[in-house]
């Protein structure tokens, strides 16, 4: 399967798969094992972003995980399926440029979300919902709109 014009270096924005998108593949595949392996009840107890056990226990692993694994099944197969869509992203930025957004977009919604938790009684959703917001903005900004070509 030839996967673009290798020979005049020009990137193929359309090449099936995660080719050349390993932040991307690894995201899916860690959030399709963390929905898929561990039970709900050890995800809602153990990887939820509770801010108490984060302050009193120590547990700052805590602040990671909550951006990992989706809540029910019909999450996981519309956030993967974002997540596949949106490798595009990786492929136009590289992969270094992409690995940085993803962990800037994460940092700030992480410590947005415990701001928010500390000073109010809202609990943030687990999943990778963040990232997959900012990803939206990215589309946005990146991909230029389409012309209906109904009106001459």
């Amino acid at each position: 399967v030839s996967v673009g014009n290798a020979s005049a270096g020009v990137p193929q924005m359309s090449a099936p798969g995660f080719y050349k998108t390993p932040v991307t593949k690894a995201l899916f595949f860690a959030t399709l094992g963390s929905s898929v392996l561990i039970p709900l009840e050890t995800r809602a107890k153990l990887l939820n972003l509770d801010l108490n056990a984060v302050l009193s226990k120590g547990e700052f692993y805590r602040l990671v995980t909550s951006h990992g694994p989706f809540k029910t099944t019909s999450e996981l197969v519309v956030g993967l399926f974002l997540l596949y869509k949106f490798r595009l992203f990786e492929r136009m930025l590289g992969s270094e440029k992409f690995g940085a957004f993803v962990f800037y977009a994460t940092s700030l919604a992480t410590s947005l979300s415990a701001g928010v938790a500390l000073s109010t009684s809202i609990r943030p959703t687990p999943g990778p919902y963040p990232l997959l917001y900012a990803m939206f903005v990215l589309h946005h900004v990146l991909v230029p709109p389409g012309k209906p070509k109904f009106f001459g």
